[in-house]
């Protein structure tokens, strides 16, 4: 008699599947308004593995053309599609009206991150509401959001700020991203949409970064707690990211090269407040320890200041090859309003110059000031990219008020300020080379 032996089947059925909101142990990536549609459009496009993405919107024509997994049109009844129109009490009235639906299709979620823009209606009034819903139950709340131009008004960047504010106190993280960063890019010279683009990107990329760093499978997951101390207070801009992908030989170098060729990295002012690196390093199975150090002491010999690095690196069996670096460098306590100020500075000049504050004390003319930043270990002071850029030249520039092709029309005059002549000049700016 042959005695019956049961074993064990196992199924195969390809890849494993990403955790999803609604089973308890997944992550829901919520985009809420047109920024923040957009943001999780770019996440979907890039990693098209990931199902757990949300978009809200009143515009009826923006949720239409999300390929996020699941969208939902807020106030469908009420405002048929059309949007808030900037009206925050509006946005807050729908958050409250639509929250029993947003937490059925959030249900089981462990931890949100939160995605959009600030100084409209929508996720400047749905926000608040939501996140506190979240932290009502438990959920872990991470809010990454892009402030205000500005020349888009004081209105709207008061209505950011005073909306920061409110979050700092009910969300676990708050990021914040200035979109006057931006404006030394040649494209916004030609369209401001393609400003938005590079931003929501960017974005995308830093909630991709953030989730993997606070993942539990990965090397040394990021506690919250930890985390809220490398953040401290929200400003106007308290992060700043890079990133970057490469697959095959020479990988690692180009990564690298993608992160600090980042267009928020590019006017210096990373270097004077950030103070602290979080690094997320995604890469295939065949990727070993070593090589992640490489990343990490690569990184660490082209960043030009000395910032403490801290870094996850997760596996995942599509990645193969492939290997892609998020970092962002987060400004720490008490520096947030400060580096939102520096914002504002680079926003009058329409380019972002390193350097910087105003008040520094002049250097004399007989110190080098073309020569090219090097740190140079003999120096018992040690020299920085700080005192560098301090030391730079002034541009000579043409400080007479001339009108040029203005000069026959008649002056647009706003506040007395006559906007025809160039704004370097009506604020008597120096800037340096």
């Amino acid at each position: 008699m042959k005695e019956d032996k049961k074993m064990i089947q196992f199924k195969e059925e390809g890849p494993f599947a990403v955790p999803q909101a609604g089973d308890g142990s997944g992550y829901a990536i919520v985009g809420v308004g047109s920024a923040g549609v957009n943001i999780v459009d770019h996440l979907v496009l890039e990693n098209s593995g990931w199902k757990n993405v949300f978009a809200f919107d009143a515009d009826d024509q923006k949720i239409r053309g999300s390929v996020a997994t699941h969208k939902h049109l807020l106030g469908r009844t009420r405002l048929r599609g059309l949007g808030t129109g900037g009206d925050r009490d509006m946005g807050e009235e729908l958050a409250k009206f639509e929250a029993p639906e947003f937490l059925r299709m959030v249900a089981g979620a462990r931890t949100v991150i939160f995605v959009g823009g600030l100084g409209g209606g929508t996720a400047t009034g749905v926000l608040p509401v939501w996140v506190r819903e979240m932290r009502e139950r438990g959920v872990r709340t991470l809010v990454l959001v892009s402030t205000p131009f500005e020349f888009e008004g004081h209105r709207r960047r008061d209505l950011a700020t005073g909306v920061l504010h409110e979050l700092q106190q009910e969300a676990d993280v708050l990021l914040t991203f200035s979109n006057a960063r931006l404006l030394h890019l040649q494209d916004a010279e030609k369209d401001i949409r393609e400003l938005f683009r590079h931003m929501n990107a960017l974005l995308a990329r830093a909630c991709t970064g953030l989730q993997r760093l606070v993942e539990d499978h990965g090397s040394a997951p990021l506690p919250l707690s930890e985390l809220r101390e490398y953040t401290g207070q929200a400003g106007l801009e308290n992060c700043w990211v890079g990133a970057g992908a490469a697959s095959g030989p020479g990988r690692i170098e180009r990564v690298i090269e993608q992160v600090m060729a980042s267009p928020l990295l590019e006017d210096g002012t990373v270097w004077k407040h950030a103070e602290s690196a979080l690094v997320s390093v995604v890469a295939g199975s065949d990727f070993t320890i070593a090589e992640y150090g490489e990343v990490v002491k690569l990184l660490q010999d082209c960043l030009p200041v000395n910032i403490p690095l801290r870094g996850n690196s997760t596996t995942e069996i599509r990645a193969q090859d492939r290997l892609q670096v998020t970092v962002l460098f987060t400004a720490g306590p008490g520096d947030a309003f400060q580096a939102g100020e520096a914002a504002d500075k680079s926003a009058k000049i329409l380019a972002d110059v390193p350097g910087l504050d105003p008040e520094e004390e002049e250097v004399p003319e007989e110190e080098d000031a073309g020569a090219v930043f090097q740190l140079d270990a003999s120096d018992s002071e040690g020299e920085t990219p700080q005192r560098y850029f301090s030391r730079q030249e002034e541009l000579p520039l043409d400080q007479r008020r001339q009108r040029g092709v203005f000069e026959n029309t008649e002056p647009t005059l706003v506040d007395g300020e006559d906007l025809d002549i160039p704004t370097f000049m009506r604020l008597n700016m120096k800037i340096k080379v």
